[in-house]
């Protein structure tokens, strides 16, 4: 699955796949936008983001895209995201946040720049899109 997520503001708009989605989400979680349960929702039910919670995100994702250029990572960390998060194993649930560090290292840290200024512009909106 992927996700068009558009800020209808600026009708800027990215398509990122289901792992880019659940890894943002988780980054903004480990630096204090929300909780486990707005991360459910915002992947499985919701059809938009607030203006008030996408400024929220993208404070949060700014907290976060500091750390990522500062971020030393020792050389033998992965820079692939961890295959262990809380919705792999529900039943033994890990960090909110695991991995979402070492994921957006490197050239994917410009999705979390994408993002900040989206959610900068008010509300978003949120399309799931099926092969």
């Amino acid at each position: 699955m992927r996700y068009e997520i558009e800020a209808p503001a600026s009708g800027e708009k990215v398509t990122i796949e289901y792992l880019d989605w659940l890894y943002l989400l988780n980054l903004a979680i480990r630096y204090d936008w929300a909780d486990m349960a707005h991360l459910e929702h915002y992947l499985h039910d919701a059809a938009g983001v607030p203006a008030e919670e996408a400024e929220e995100m993208a404070d949060a994702l700014e907290r976060a895209s500091r750390d990522l250029q500062t971020e030393n990572l020792p050389e033998t960390a992965s820079r692939q995201p961890s295959s262990e998060t809380a919705l792999v194993e529900p039943e033994r649930p890990k960090g909110p946040y695991e991995g979402a560090l070492d994921y957006f290292a490197g050239e994917r840290g410009r999705l979390v720049s994408k993002f900040i200024a989206l959610g900068r512009t008010g509300e978003l909106e949120i399309n799931r899109l099926y092969p």
